[in-house]
């Protein structure tokens, strides 16, 4: 199976394809592709880390009146269905490996392990690709060692797999370093059109709950319950998409052991 894949490099935007991507037996509908370029039309610096942005810390997500929880995994049981796991090597990326082996839950806690081997960075990922909505509350509690040669990103993508018509909405992700913030990116239209969005500087190496709410024709994206952007109009999804959370090794940067751990997930479908 193919499926497409695409790299995100700051200020750069390449399209590439998964050769081989083999998942479980119980696996059914579509593999997550790792995510691709720079948001636009905000504006992101040619090369380098973008500067976090300064977000009123008073606006507060509704309480979950208007929302109906659908899924809830503590993995105490380790990764079970509805899970899909990833392996293989992400397309287009000769430095990075998938292996089903570094996705494992420890203690309660996902881990997806990020480490070198043979030169080049092998992490983890996996995807609620059974679990399709269209609007819907998605929410992890997540904390990721530091490490440059390790990135991670927590998305919906479309059950169609129709991308980028379809949409695409990274609702935290980052290039590697020191975990001191994140970004969101909403990809949309037959040309690839994306809007960017920069959280408020937090420590990713410490817990923190990240999340999005959508809505027709909103996203909000939530840190620690609270919502530090929103996307509106027609860059906003109408197709049904599903969650994924995974890393990837950083081209020309070698890892270091880099866990990414989810404490929990929790799902929500619009009542």
């Amino acid at each position: 199976m193919q499926h497409a894949l695409r790299d995100r490099v700051v200020g750069r935007l390449k399209s590439r394809r998964l050769s081989t991507l083999a998942l479980p037996v119980a696996a059914t509908a579509l593999v997550v592709p790792l995510l691709a370029a720079t948001g636009t039309p905000a504006a992101v610096p040619a090369a380098g880390p973008v500067s976090p942005a300064t977000v009123p810390a008073a606006v507060v997500a509704p309480a979950a009146t208007g929302w109906v929880k659908v899924f809830s995994d503590g993995f105490k049981r380790g990764v079970t269905r509805p899970w899909s796991v990833y392996a293989g090597q992400p397309g287009g990326n000769a430095y990075g490996l998938w292996s089903r082996s570094n996705v494992t839950a420890r203690k309660g806690k996902l881990v997806l392990r990020g480490d070198a081997a043979g030169g080049r960075a092998v992490t983890g990922g996996l995807c609620l690709c059974s679990l399709n909505l269209t609007y819907g509350r998605w929410e992890a509690k997540i904390k990721v060692q530091a490490d440059r040669g390790v990135k991670w990103v927590a998305l919906l993508w479309p059950q169609s797999g129709r991308w980028p018509m379809d949409g695409e909405v990274d609702f935290a992700e980052d290039f590697g370093g020191s975990r001191s913030g994140f970004s969101a990116f909403v990809h949309y239209g037959a040309n690839n059109a994306q809007i960017h969005r920069v959280a408020p500087r937090v420590n990713m190496t410490k817990w923190h709950r990240v999340g999005v709410e959508w809505t027709p024709g909103q996203l909000r994206f939530l840190i620690d319950g609270k919502v530090w952007g929103t996307v509106t109009g027609p860059a906003v999804p109408t197709k049904a998409m599903h969650l994924a959370i995974q890393t990837e090794g950083v081209a020309r940067a070698q890892a270091n052991p880099a866990d990414l751990k989810v404490d929990w997930v929790k799902v929500w479908r619009l009542a």
